[in-house]
């Protein structure tokens, strides 16, 4: 197809978007030769026993299973609220994304805490919303600063508990401070 006319197809913001580059051949990589270990996703180092080999060759995983309507009902049963009230997603990533989209319009601010999950950006970015990064002071999050950080645009703040990737816990007072924002 014509470069030029895909330029004039797709959304003009694309230009700066944020590249997340997915390497599928981390063993190649020079960090790999020189012998670190990629564990920023949740990569399992170790082989699986035999056993578990052996009992994964028995499944019939050749269709993905949708979602469970008993594990829904369960769920709802024990937190005491509707089934309309539960979204289960294909892991974190899923759910953050769809949380994102449902929640953030063009030009409405996300509150993040760095260090912190960089996906969150990736899908506020993706959204069109803008990052305000509000730095935590050492391992805590900075409840003044986040609070100064508000504008009328601000929609949304993320906090990831325990952090990712250093591990920091956030205290039920300071998530108890922000929820009385009434900021999602």
């Amino acid at each position: 197809m014509n470069k030029t006319l895909n330029k004039l197809l797709y959304r003009k913001d694309l230009d700066t978007f944020m590249y997340w580059p997915l390497s599928t051949n981390f063993d190649e990589t020079e960090e790999y030769k020189n012998g670190f270990l990629k564990l920023d996703t949740g990569e399992n180092i170790f082989d699986f026993p035999k056993q578990i080999w052996d009992k994964l060759k028995t499944l019939q995983l050749k269709y993905y299973p949708g979602i469970s309507d008993e594990l829904i009902s369960l769920l709802a049963k024990k937190d005491k609220i509707t089934k309309e009230n539960i979204y289960l997603g294909g892991g974190s990533l899923n759910l953050v994304d769809a949380i994102i989209r449902l929640f953030i319009d063009p030009g409405d601010e996300v509150i993040t805490c760095s260090p912190t999950y960089v996906m969150y950006e990736y899908f506020v970015q993706l959204a069109r919303g803008k990052t305000i990064d509000v730095p935590r002071k050492d391992t805590e999050i900075d409840i003044k600063a986040i609070k100064n950080s508000l504008t009328s645009k601000t929609k949304m703040i993320i906090l990831d508990n325990p952090t990712n990737p250093f591990g920091y816990t956030i205290s039920q007072e300071q998530i108890r401070s922000l929820l009385n924002l009434q900021i999602i």
